[in-house]
């Protein structure tokens, strides 16, 4: 394995654990969400990160950029586990807990704009 793919390993274990431990400590009641909360809360991220992206790189600092884009792509990753985790834990009670399935949909969410902001870097790279 080389240093990506532990450095992936050990937030995917950081999340869970921290799914494990601290989503269970938030309320039981459903958030004041619409049934379409989730839906819009990933979209927003899949559009965030593509625009948070190409203002900092289209203002020159581009250094920033590199640095902002595994940061992101961590607190996706963090979060989704986290949210798998609690998914887990609140499925041995009743049912899925709302706090577990928004961590899931903002992580997908930031994981979504970057496969967009990558994809855009290599369609602009293929010309």
């Amino acid at each position: 394995m080389n240093a990506r793919s532990l450095a992936i390993a050990g937030l995917v274990l950081a999340g869970l654990a921290a799914g494990y431990v601290v989503l269970p400590l938030f309320p039981e009641r459903p958030l004041a969400l619409p049934w379409f909360g989730y839906g819009l809360v990933t979209i927003g991220g899949a559009v965030g990160v593509p625009l948070l992206m190409g203002s900092i790189g289209s203002g020159g600092n581009h250094l920033l950029a590199v640095r902002l884009w595994p940061a992101i792509g961590a607190v996706a990753i963090v979060l989704v586990a986290a949210g798998a985790a609690g998914s887990a834990v609140s499925l041995g009670h009743r049912s899925v807990s709302s706090p577990a399935m928004l961590a899931i949909a903002l992580g997908a969410g930031l994981l979504l704009g970057l496969g967009l902001v990558k994809w855009a870097i290599r369609q602009q790279r293929q010309r």
